[in-house]
């Protein structure tokens, strides 16, 4: 009991310290010190600088021979969990008659699979066991990229993306998980000069802060003109924060009790983690109803205070 205690005590510092660190790009969009132009200056240096650092970085240094057998395994995984995310709020829309199903469909469909647990996973854990879920991360976000730059557009848009939401799906972070793969796969690890990997360690340094600051602040600056839904509020919070994680503990003790202790965490924590803070960016880039996407993204993540320490830690 006191081992559970203590995982939830840590789970609970974890979410703490990200909210904290959040509110500070929150803060700073709400108070106008950073405007939009600004944070896409900071998310292109994250996205095409600081990020693909750390991938190449602790990708290489994270890659087991299990993980390059089976690498294929997590697109395969987010494409599972988008499956059953999307099935349940299907069915939640009919009953409930929600009129936005699309949207609403997106809203659940797809979480905040990167930004937070990158974050959560260097909180909790060590180094060592953080490099390996940071790599579950990448490849994970192989089929999630795929997936919100066609699928995603398509719902929140309503249209069908075009040569621009393609060229996205291949963006630097995406490309650099390609090569972390190409060099663990030949372990080429060996041939990269020490001077070398020393630079991508310290680019790597900001990729955690700097999510946290363009996190909160896509949240701040996408939230100043929110209306409050409570019935879209109160069905977003119990399927994406409640429902998902509940079926996913389910279908995870009673078919994968034996899974790896990691592995279980790592597919808990992208079960219940708040919706994908792209959507906000999807609807203002493709056209689509942005105060209902923030809506819904600013209070998940408020929420998912509560519910994630109580996933994380079971």
């Amino acid at each position: 009991m006191e081992g559970i205690s203590l995982s939830i005590h840590a789970a609970i510092g974890a979410v703490f310290q990200v909210l904290i660190l959040s509110s500070v790009g929150y803060t700073l969009a709400k108070r106008q010190v950073i405007d939009r132009h600004s944070l896409k200056v900071i998310s292109r240096l994250l996205t095409d600088v600081f990020l693909p650092a750390f991938i190449i970085y602790h990708t290489v240094n994270g890659l087991s021979e299990t993980t390059l057998k089976h690498w294929y395994l997590f697109p395969l995984l987010g494409l599972i969990i988008l499956i059953a995310a999307m099935l349940i709020a299907w069915l939640t829309s009919i009953v409930f008659k929600i009129r936005a199903k699309k949207l609403f469909l997106a809203t659940i469909g797809f979480q905040n699979c990167g930004y937070m647990p990158l974050i959560m996973a260097g909180i909790l854990f060590p180094p060592q066991q953080a490099k390996i879920i940071y790599t579950w991360i990448f490849l994970f976000l192989i089929g999630f990229n795929l997936l919100v730059w066609t699928l995603g557009v398509f719902l929140v848009s309503g249209t069908m993306p075009g040569k621009e939401s393609i060229k996205k799906i291949f963006n630097l972070p995406f490309i650099s998980t390609v090569i972390a793969i190409v060099i663990g796969l030949n372990h080429l690890q060996g041939y990269i000069p020490e001077p070398a990997m020393s630079i991508l360690e310290i680019l790597s340094r900001p990729v955690l802060p700097l999510s946290m600051l363009v996190m909160g602040g896509i949240l701040g600056l996408n939230c100043m003109t929110c209306n409050l839904d409570r019935k879209t509020l109160m069905l977003s919070v119990i399927v994406k924060l409640l429902a998902l994680p509940l079926l996913g503990l389910l279908v995870l003790n009673t078919l994968f009790s034996n899974l790896e202790h990691l592995l279980r965490w790592f597919i808990l924590v992208e079960l219940s983690v708040p919706s994908a803070v792209s959507l906000a960016v999807i609807s203002e880039s493709y056209g689509g109803d942005t105060p209902f996407i923030s809506q819904v993204l600013f209070y998940t993540h408020i929420l998912s205070i509560i519910t994630l320490p109580i996933f994380l830690s079971v």
